[in-house]
This record gives structure tokens, sequence and C-alpha cells, in this order.
């Protein structure tokens, strides 16, 4: 009986034994994996978060000192000298994010016996830091280039040390009135917008935001707009910004003032409506830069803005319009009516669960495929001309003289969440006219794609009869 105990102990004791070094061990791992991830920190100059930040001002050797200051709310930053200006939040951040992150472990001498060798006495520049609170103000002096190229020196308030730090850091921490202003040159929001208006020479343009969030062009009546076009409008003029300052605060007088930038007169005006608010941006004179002069609201700075900027609002009104004459997508197609006047012919259809069937009319519906390749046509339908938008009742500028009133031909398409839309076409001579539901605009055609249109229908009763006999068949 001892014997069988003692048996049975030595496996429990060799489990314990395996147990007790693979805990040391682990133990051992992670002290090893402490310590290296102590070695790895980055030292830091100073630890300071960027929020604790309520204030800084930037003095180079040459030239005035900037001061910035973080508005009550916390989240936005002005300048408050040498001029009263918005900041660039985000060149703001660049700036913040580069000092608070200044490494520390590059030190180049403990106590320097003189720091006019590293440039900085006097420094090229300063960076004074305010964390409010009562609490001590943070100081960088930022000296000379290394002799390597990749690095400056510098020294921080409370310590003689003098540390090497990036290049790039650097660069971070010299920035100008120009890099730390707002440079949009319309502080909008796209998402707000609900007009744009563009006038001067022979532009003319005005867009209003529709109850679906659709933009329209007013000429007048309102037509439908490429949307596409017109968002990219909207969001170049959110983006936009200044290329330069010209003149701070122009004077008012024929010899100095907005006459010589051409803003006396401005060449285009540019108008956003946003709520109950108007912002305006006026353009003047083209730069020798191909750049030209502008102004926001007839007030403050006179800047510079590309051309290509310029050059996008000076579009005719018919490049902004939608020259299709269907949007439904192919993949979401629920329903096709076709009415053809001249051939005395009705076909509707409808797909569920990805397959065609008749609507009216017996036999089977044509094939996949002809219904598909006929839905393709119409999406690639697009106007060449926009005849008229208001077609009277006078002879001359009438439906029937498109023969639009009794159209040859009227498609209806529904898709999507039950949304429909119809277009009626029709030839007069060498000429194919098109106009949509609900819409009084004509349409100028290409012919041929009339005719590919009478093709495609066509193959669809030759497919609906020759799918019908096959049934009868079998």
């Amino acid at each position: 009986m001892p014997a069988m105990r003692k048996k049975h102990r030595n496996p429990l004791m060799a489990l314990a034994l395996l147990l007790a070094v693979g805990g040391g061990a682990y133990l051992w791992d992670q002290q090893l994996q402490e310590k290296k991830d102590a070695e790895e920190k980055e030292e830091k100059i100073w630890e300071v978060e960027e929020s604790a930040i309520q204030f800084f001002r930037l003095i180079p050797r040459e030239g005035g000192a900037i001061s910035c200051r973080r508005d009550g709310n916390g989240e936005n930053w002005r300048i408050v000298s040498p001029l009263k200006l918005r900041a660039d939040s985000m060149a703001v951040s660049g700036l913040l994010n580069a000092f608070t992150d200044l490494p520390g472990d590059e030190v180049v001498a403990e106590q320097p016996a003189s720091f006019e060798d590293y440039g900085l006495d006097p420094p090229e520049q300063v960076v004074e830091v305010s964390l409010g609170d009562g609490k001590e103000d943070l100081v960088l002096r930022v000296g000379r280039e290394t002799p390597t190229g990749d690095g400056y020196y510098v020294q921080a308030s409370g310590s003689l040390k003098i540390y090497k730090i990036p290049a790039y850091l650097k660069s971070s921490l010299a920035k100008s009135l120009f890099d730390l202003r707002d440079r949009r040159v319309l502080p909008i929001d796209r998402a707000k917008i609900t007009k744009l208006q563009v006038s001067g020479g022979s532009t003319n343009l005005n867009f209003e935001k529709a109850a679906d969030g659709d933009w329209q062009l007013v000429l007048p009546p309102a037509v439908r707009t490429d949307k596409f076009s017109v968002r990219s409008l909207v969001s170049s003029l959110e983006s936009a910004q200044m290329q330069s300052v010209v003149e701070e605060e122009p004077r008012n007088s024929s010899r100095y003032g907005l006459s010589r930038y051409g803003l006396s007169r401005p060449s285009l005006r540019i108008r956003v409506t946003q709520g109950g608010d108007e912002e305006e941006l006026l353009i003047g004179k083209k730069s020798e830069e191909a750049r030209y002069y502008a102004q926001r609201n007839g007030a403050g700075p006179v800047f510079t803005v590309f051309d290509t900027f310029v050059n996008q609002f000076t579009k005719p009104a018919d490049d902004f319009r939608n020259s299709a004459l269907f949007d439904f997508p192919s993949f979401d197609t629920k329903r096709v009516e076709i009415r053809a006047a001249d051939l005395d012919f009705h076909l509707e259809m409808e797909k569920k669960e990805n397959e065609w069937r008749k609507v009216s009319g017996e036999g089977a519906p044509p094939e996949k495929s002809k219904i598909e390749g006929f839905l393709s046509d119409l999406r690639a339908l697009k106007a060449q001309n926009y005849t008229t938008d208001r077609p009277g009742r006078s002879m001359r500028n009438s439906l029937s003289r498109y023969r639009l009133e009794n159209p040859e031909l009227t498609i209806r398409i529904t898709w999507g969440d039950d949304r429909q839309e119809s277009v009626s076409l029709s030839q007069v001579d060498e000429k194919a006219y098109a106009k949509r539901a609900g819409g009084a605009s004509v349409y100028e055609i290409d012919s041929a794609a009339l005719e590919s249109i009478r093709t495609g229908i066509a193959e669809l009763q030759n497919s609906s009869a020759l799918s019908t006999d096959s049934s009868e068949s079998e």
C-alpha cells in the first residue's frame, strides 16, 4: 500500500514542478517585455497634452510675433496678434502636435559653454506656450541647423540642456501668419447651402436646392441638372483657399483702392445662401501668375485664387444640365410600359425576383437579354440640344411642332421605391425630339438613337411572339 501511494505521488509532484517553472518563465518574460517597452518609450522634452494648451506665441528672429488663443468653447483658435483673424484649426493642431511631440532623447550638451555656438543666442525662433490655470509657461528656443542637415538645436525652459530635434518638427513649428490664418475663400458648409448664384459678363447661373436635396438650375423655369457637376462646384467653393494675401486693408481711393485689382467692378460675383445668411465672393482682374484677385463680401483683404478655380464658374448653363433622358438604374428597374402609337403596340412588363413577366396581354414576355438591351439603350439616350424650356401655344413653339402632343412613342419606367419617369419621343423630318413628363423642356436627340429605340421595340415584339409560339408548341 505505501508503495502504491508513492507511485501516484510522483506524477503530481512533476505537474506541480512544471507549473512552477512555466509560471516563473512567464513572469520573467513579462518583466523583460516591460523593461524593453520602457526602454523603447520615447522620452519627450516635456509631457503635455495638446488640449491643455490655451495660448501660444511665435517669435521669429526677424519679423513680428504671432499670437493665437483658444476660443472659449475650447474647439477653435483665433489669431489675436498682429491681426484679429480666424485661425486654421488644422494648421494650429499640426503646430501643437509638433510641440508636444518634441523628442528629448538626443541631448547634444548638458551644460553648454556657449549658446551662441548652437544659434541660440539669439535664437532663430521662440515658441511660448501657456497652459492656463496658473501653470508655468513652456518656452522653446530654436537654434541653427545641425552640420549634418538632419535636425536643429533647441533649448527648453527649465533646463540648460541642448537637444537635437528632427528637421521636419522644426518646419512644423516655423509657421507664418498666412500659414496659420483661415484661408478659406468663403466660410461655408456645403450641406447647409440652399442657393448658389453666379453672375458677371455673359455668365448667369442660378442654382437652388429642391426639397429632395437635388439641385435645380433656374433659368427660369427650373430644369434638371447634372447633380455631380453642381455638387462638384459647391464642394470646390467650400474647399477653395487663398493662394496669397495681396493687401490686408486696401485703401478706398481710385489709385490705391479696389479698382487696381478690378474689384470695384468685379468680373464675377459668386453668391451663396445658407440658412438666412449670404456670403459673396468677388472676382477681379487676372494677375500675372495665372491667378485672379478676389475679395469676400466687398471688404477685408484682397487675396488671390487659382484661375482653374475661377474657370469652373464661367461655364455656360448648359454644361450643368442633366442631358440624360432617363435616370433609372438598370439593376433596380421594376416595371416597363411601352406605347407605340404608329405601331398600335402596347407592352407592359414587371420584374419580380429577377424575372420579367407580362402585365397586360397574353403570352410569354420577351427574352430577358432583349429587355436588358432595350433598357441599356434607354439609359444611353442623351439630349444633344435643349430646344426650348418654354413651349407655348403658338405654332412656332408649341408641342405639336415637335409632334409631342401625340407622340410616336411613350415609355414609362418604374424603379426603386415606386419612382416613375416617363419620356415621349417623336420625329419631325430629319430631327428627333423628346420630352420628360412633369417638365416643360423639349430636347433634341440623335435621330439614330431614336431609330435604335424603334429597333429595340421591334425586337421585343418578335421575341415575345417567338416565346409565345414556343410555349404553345410545347
